[in-house]
């Protein structure tokens, strides 16, 4: 019997049994998941100091490079000024996680175990909690979780199970970016 073709450019395949929720309908290899709902990203309280110290360095860095004629580089400044203090005050979208059987879903997206290569629990009470995933992509090699108010020993218990526990570092980018406040 001759399989129905997919119109790819059709956003709505449920008449052809292409499910939307991905993980919709697939029951997980354990009876056991762990759900729960955390911020996208931990913010922290940025003042009129804070804002007015990232417009100044970067006014300083557009009238240097106005003096050297390099008004390519100084556009670039006053754009990127911009898209980081609305990045600043941009509030955390609220995800929702869980871990089964299969992987650890992110919203819609699934992670499954057989697309990783280890975890690790950053744990330090009061300032952070992030579940850190290291994937086989070398594009996107780290994905991060915020463990909100879950229990990390559940966590780590759970995915103790399908993946090899191994120290992940922050990188250079995660360690400046939790230093300037974000």
């Amino acid at each position: 019997m001759p399989q129905p073709v997919v119109d790819l450019k059709n956003k709505d395949r449920s008449e052809v049994g292409v499910q939307k929720n991905p993980t919709q309908g697939v029951q997980a290899s354990s009876p056991e998941a762990l759900r729960w709902e955390a911020p996208e990203y931990i913010t922290s309280p940025k003042s009129h100091i804070w804002y007015g110290g990232v417009i100044s360095v970067a006014a300083l860095v557009v009238l240097a490079m106005a003096l050297l004629e390099n008004y390519t580089a100084a556009v670039f400044f006053v754009i990127a000024t911009f898209i980081v203090t609305l990045y600043a005050a941009k509030e955390p979208r609220v995800l929702e996680f869980e871990i089964d059987g299969r992987g650890i879903r992110i919203d819609e997206r699934l992670y499954a175990y057989e697309e990783l290569r280890s975890f690790w629990i950053f744990y330090e009470p009061g300032v952070r909690t992030e579940l850190s995933l290291r994937s086989k992509k070398t594009v996107m090699p780290y994905v991060h979780a915020q463990l909100g108010k879950v229990n990390p020993a559940k966590v780590h218990a759970l995915l103790s199970r399908y993946l090899p526990e191994r120290r992940h570092a922050d990188s250079f980018v995660d360690n400046v970016s939790h230093r300037i406040g974000f």
